[in-house]
């Protein structure tokens, strides 16, 4: 019985010691990680610190920073998604054409081996 309560004891023991370091290391997180939703980035003018997009874009006018509002950030990147969606279709369309004149190909390349074995 005091065996088993010595043995107990000890096991606690054992687990608090290793618990620690990885306690430890989870504390160690960067600070970034913790406070920032994703896709954010923190920029620090002078002793204030603001949270902005990390694709932001950021322009300094002598001694100041002017960060894009949120209607120009937003504008921007819909107008970014318009132009690859755009491309996309392009490539899209190009690659149907290609099908099409494959199928084509295809369909001559059945006609002279049919005639071939006639």
């Amino acid at each position: 019985m005091i065996l088993n309560l010595i043995q107990k004891k000890q096991f606690i023991f054992i687990i608090i010691i290793i618990s620690i370091p990885i306690l430890l290391k989870a504390n160690d997180e960067p600070e970034r990680k913790k406070d920032l939703p994703v896709g954010m980035k923190k920029i620090k003018i002078g002793s204030q610190v603001i949270i902005v997009p990390e694709d932001a874009k950021v322009t300094k006018n002598g001694s100041a920073l002017i960060i894009e509002d949120f209607g120009e950030y937003a504008t921007r990147k819909f107008l970014e998604i318009e132009k690859r969606l755009n491309a996309l279709e392009l490539a899209q369309n190009g690659l149907e054409e290609k099908i099409v004149e494959l199928e084509k190909l295809i369909k001559s390349l059945e006609n002279k081996i049919s005639n071939i074995d006639n």
